[in-house]
C-alpha cells in the first residue's frame, strides 16, 4: 500500500492505495487532525510521498520520522511527464499533481485541468509534457474580498446555483461570485479551444461541487484528482 499527503493551504488531504485503487481518502481541517493517525492505524503502507506547502502536524511528522521509505516532493524528484515550467521550482505541487494525473487517465491528448480550491487553477498538459496555465482567485476568497474591502457587504457562504439577476444584496454576491466564476472558467475552456481542436476537460478541486453543470461540453470530474498524481508520483519513483 501507499500513502499520499497533501498539506494544502486550508487543509490537509490523505489517500491510501493498493496500487492504483484509492482505498480511503480524507480532508482534515489545518486546525483539526485529532483523528488522523487513528485513520493510519488501519492501514501497513510501505510507500509514503508528502507534498507540503506548510509544516506538517507534529504528531504526523513523528510518525513519518519512523518510516523508512518517505519521498518528499520537491522540484528533483522525477516525473513520468515533461515539465516545461519556465521556473518549475515556483510550480505548485498540487497543478503538477494534477496534470500527471491527467496523462495518467488520458495518455497523449491535450488536457485542461480546472482546480477549484482556495484558488482556481487552469493547467494544460499535451502529450505528456506540462505546458503552464493560470491562476486566479477562488470561491471563499471572493466572498471574504468583497467583506474585508468593503464596509456593508457581509461574508456569505455559497449556494448552489444562484439566480443570474440579484435581487437582493445576498444574491447579488452570490450571482456576482459563482456565476462570476463560471463565465471565467467557460472563457478559458474557449479561448484553449480556439488554440488546440481537441481537448480534455477535466473539473477538480475542493469546490468542483458547484461547477458540475458548467458546460454542454463533455468535462470530466474528479475530486481526488490530486491524490491520484501524488500517487503515480510516488509509483514512478519506486
Amino acid at each position: 500500500m501507499n500513502l499520499v499527503i497533501d498539506n494544502g493551504n486550508t487543509a490537509l488531504k490523505i489517500g491510501v492505495f493498493d496500487r492504483d485503487s484509492l482505498l480511503f481518502q480524507e480532508v482534515y481541517s489545518n486546525q483539526d487532525t485529532s483523528n488522523l493517525l487513528t485513520d493510519l492505524a488501519k492501514y501497513q503502507f510501505r510507500k509514503v510521498l508528502v507534498s507540503k506547502v506548510s509544516p506538517l502536524p507534529s504528531t504526523l511528522e513523528s510518525l513519518l520520522e519512523k518510516h523508512p521509505n518517505v519521498i518528499q516532493l520537491n522540484p528533483s524528484t522525477l516525473l513520468p511527464i515533461t515539465n516545461c515550467y519556465k521556473t518549475p521550482e515556483t510550480l505548485g505541487n498540487d497543478r503538477l499533481a494534477n496534470a500527471i494525473a491527467a496523462n495518467m487517465l488520458f495518455p497523449n491528448q491535450n488536457c485542461l485541468i480546472v482546480d477549484v480550491g482556495t484558488c482556481i487553477k487552469y493547467d494544460f498538459i499535451s502529450n505528456s509534457s506540462y505546458l503552464g496555465g493560470a491562476i486566479s482567485p477562488g470561491l471563499m476568497m471572493r466572498y471574504k474580498s468583497l467583506n474585508y474591502y468593503t464596509s456593508q457587504l457581509p461574508l456569505l457562504n455559497p449556494i448552489d446555483n444562484p439566480d443570474l439577476l440579484g435581487i437582493d444584496t445576498h444574491n447579488s454576491i452570490h450571482s456576482g461570485v459563482i456565476n462570476g466564476m463560471k463565465s471565467e472558467i467557460l472563457g478559458f475552456m474557449g479561448k484553449y479551444l480556439e488554440k488546440y481542436s481537441s481537448i480534455q476537460f477535466i473539473l477538480t478541486g475542493g469546490d468542483c461541487r458547484y461547477f458540475l453543470n458548467l458546460s454542454k461540453t463533455s468535462i470530466f470530474v474528479d475530486p481526488f484528482l490530486n491524490l491520484k498524481g501524488l500517487n503515480t508520483i510516488l509509483q514512478f519513483n519506486k
